[in-house]
């Protein structure tokens, strides 16, 4: 299991990822918590068997310019 972690984390680490369609909040939807004003409703989550983001979390991948 270690060896399957260490690459992932060495395969992962030469991409870039985003949240894609984020649709930001112009006021917070509660006083404690203001990363709805850059994610959106994602930022809530939504709990059936486990608590896990709103409609998901899409992102985008692309190559990172890090050099290796």
């Amino acid at each position: 299991m270690d060896e399957l972690l260490i690459t992932f984390l060495l395969t992962i680490r030469d991409f870039d990822f985003t949240c894609a369609d984020l649709k930001p909040n112009k006021t917070p939807r509660v006083d404690w918590f203001d990363l709805d004003l850059t994610f959106g409703d994602r930022a809530f989550q939504e709990f059936v068997f486990e608590a896990k983001p709103r409609d998901g979390m899409p992102m985008t991948v692309k190559r990172s310019n890090w050099p290796s």
